[in-house]
């Protein structure tokens, strides 16, 4: 029936996880990794070729390429299907009496995720969206209103201590 239906969309999966803050986490990486040995270079290339230019005769164990999507702009990768944008879109409230990750993935039923933000005062990730191809930059006031919807739908602790603050 459609009513079993609407209430099956919102049944949560609770897990367990490593969850990170990733501006945090990334700053004790690169020290640990510094620590070993490990040189950053950080420069602009037209191409990923141009890298042996930038070391100079240094030898090279591992190249790391972070461009992202915009791999597609360096003059020697070509693989436009294999390299496009998926966005998405997530909305970051403080609750810091969330301490389980809850999501929902189902068919027709955009992804909806909860994850609390350790060493953050608090945070919660709320999200969100995953649309491919989607080049848009900046946040959709209609998405945020959906988010905000489906995660106090799917977890209403977060509402435990009134209004979410956002």
């Amino acid at each position: 029936s459609p009513s079993s239906a609407a209430s099956d969309v919102y049944k949560r999966q609770e897990y367990n996880t490593f969850n990170f803050y990733t501006p945090k986490f990334l700053v004790f990486l690169k020290k640990y990794l510094e620590s070993k040995g490990v040189k950053f270079i950080r420069h602009t290339l037209r191409a990923l070729s141009e890298v042996r230019k930038v070391t100079g005769d240094r030898a090279i164990s591992a190249v790391f390429n972070c461009t992202g999507v915009i791999t597609t702009r360096l003059n020697d990768v070509h693989d436009v299907k294999a390299n496009y944008p998926v966005r998405g879109q997530v909305v970051i409230v403080l609750a810091p009496w969330i301490h389980q990750n809850v999501g929902l993935s189902r068919v027709g039923v955009p992804i909806t995720y909860i994850i609390p933000r350790p060493h953050s005062g608090g945070h919660v990730v709320l999200g969100g969206y995953s649309d491919k191809n989607d080049w848009t930059g900046s946040s959709i006031a209609e998405q945020t209103q959906s988010i905000l919807e489906r995660t106090t739908k799917l977890c209403p602790e977060l509402l435990k201590e009134g209004p979410l603050h956002v």
